[in-house]
């Protein structure tokens, strides 16, 4: 379990726009468990740096940016992984595609990890590249 004190400034990824955002704890709490989690969560409530306030879970806050970019690079890449072992070959690709959000005209709505693998899978399979 992570270690964080009232007053501690913290990083996480703030839910809609999953950017990183800055942060001081000022309290915490506890979730009782049920039946999605059947075990206690602890969860810190924020400041945020320039302004707002909410709640995160303390296993989603990190000690810096770096440390919360990592691991959200080898949680992605994980993820990119996994999806691009499905895809064998051109009418998977394509299923794939129409199948999640990979261009959309708000970005928000975009899964970014979904992108990446169109985009890595288009090139090892067509040799086309999407990024041009």
């Amino acid at each position: 379990m992570k270690k964080f004190e009232i007053g501690d400034t913290v990083w996480f990824l703030e839910h809609w726009s999953k950017m990183p955002k800055c942060a001081t704890i000022v309290s915490f709490g506890t979730i009782e468990p049920d039946k999605v989690y059947p075990f206690e969560r602890k969860y810190a409530t924020l400041h945020w740096v320039d302004g707002g306030t909410n709640s995160m879970f303390v296993e989603d806050l990190y000690q810096s940016q770096e440390e919360l970019l990592q691991v959200e690079h080898e949680k992605s890449r994980k993820n990119i992984d996994k999806m691009k072992e499905e895809i064998k070959n051109v009418t998977d690709l394509i299923r794939f595609m129409f199948e999640n959000t990979i261009s959309s005209g708000s970005a928000e709505y975009i899964d970014y990890d979904a992108r990446t693998v169109a985009i890595e899978r288009a090139k090892e399979l067509l040799n086309i590249d999407l990024t041009e």
